[in-house]
């Protein structure tokens, strides 16, 4: 969550979920894997020195256009949630897409110490309102998950001419858009029902929580009211 504060608590915040670009024949974790894997505690630390071997042998990652943002996907519980919980508040939800430097491109790992990266900043974190997504895959069936080349190519406007394909940048999305008071909602945090749900309504884990406060200059001073999207 970015959000920019004044001393009045007004403030404009944006609410961002994130997603990875998963590499070609990867694959989340099932909630089996999951529950194993973190239900074992300090154990799965002590694993076999031929499973250890097989998980720290040489791999190479391959990312291309059919590259996959394989844990977004549609009519699930929570692109549900961020639909309900738009419209019903009136607050804007984004996708922070989390990409390589450039696509397509290869990463081996482990990484050799010392090794730096030729490529040069392309692509990278990609911002993108869940709107946009949701409508990018309106007609696909459920369970379908975005491509790169289907989000860097289909999105639509402002997303269909460089440098904003594949969403806009983080740091145009902040200091452009957000602190610019393009994007994003006005609030009062001091009496806002919809980010007292945010904060104190959850009825699940929450992986990690990251929120960002700016504070605005001496003397400015919003409007509470929903801010037009661009």
């Amino acid at each position: 969550m970015f959000r920019t504060a004044t001393k009045l608590m007004r403030s404009k915040i944006a609410l961002l979920q994130c997603k990875r670009l998963y590499a070609e024949a990867a694959r989340p974790e099932t909630e089996d894997e999951a529950r194993q894997y973190y239900g074992r505690g300090f154990g799965r630390m002590m694993t076999p020195d031929d499973e250890f071997a097989e998980m720290t042998k040489p791999k190479l990652f391959r990312f291309s256009t059919d590259s996959s943002y394989t844990a977004l996907t549609k009519g699930s519980d929570q692109w549900l949630a961020i639909d309900d919980y738009e419209e019903s508040k009136q607050v804007p939800v984004y996708y922070l897409l989390y990409n390589p430097l450039t696509v397509p491109c290869d990463v081996a790992v482990p990484h050799v110490v010392g090794e730096r990266s030729s490529d040069e900043l392309v692509t990278g974190c990609r911002v993108v309102p869940a709107r946009h997504m949701h409508r990018l895959l309106a007609s696909q069936e459920n369970g379908t998950s975005p491509t790169y080349g289907q989000v860097h190519d289909h999105l639509g406007s402002p997303f269909d001419q460089n440098p904003h394909r594949g969403g806009w940048s983080l740091e145009h999305f902040v200091a452009d858009l957000l602190l610019q008071c393009k994007t994003g909602r006005v609030m009062d945090i001091r009496d806002d029902r919809s980010l007292y749900q945010v904060f104190y309504r959850r009825t699940a884990p929450i992986q990690a929580a990251i929120s960002i406060t700016i504070d605005a200059p001496a003397g400015f001073e919003w409007d509470v009211e929903p801010t037009p999207e661009q």
